[in-house]
């Protein structure tokens, strides 16, 4: 199955975080949605909420300790069995990236 990654924001629309994070860790941040699927199965009368998140960063010195990161998230409350389609949101793009 392939997924259809749609992009959401770009780094240069986050000025809400530029008094926390300087910008140029933003520079070339993409934000994305995208739709996945997830099977569910359980007793009629439970409902039940689910998380997967997934995260990746990397880190080295040079002239000090810099780094790169992108996170996953899917967030989906079942109340029926069987398969459902749910919306993640993928962050990439964050932190340096060395040329």
């Amino acid at each position: 199955m392939a997924y259809k990654i749609e992009p959401a924001i770009s780094g240069t629309t986050l000025p809400y975080l530029s008094h926390i994070i300087p910008p140029k860790y933003w520079r070339n941040a993409k934000c994305y949605t995208y739709t996945t699927v997830i099977y569910y199965e359980s007793e009629p009368f439970v409902n039940a909420s689910v998380v997967v998140w997934l995260e990746g960063r990397n880190n080295w010195f040079q002239m000090g300790w810099t780094g790169n990161e992108f996170d996953d998230y899917v967030f989906a409350r079942l109340t029926s069995n069987g398969w459902h389609n749910v919306t993640g949101k993928l962050k990439t793009g964050q932190g340096v990236y060395l040329k």
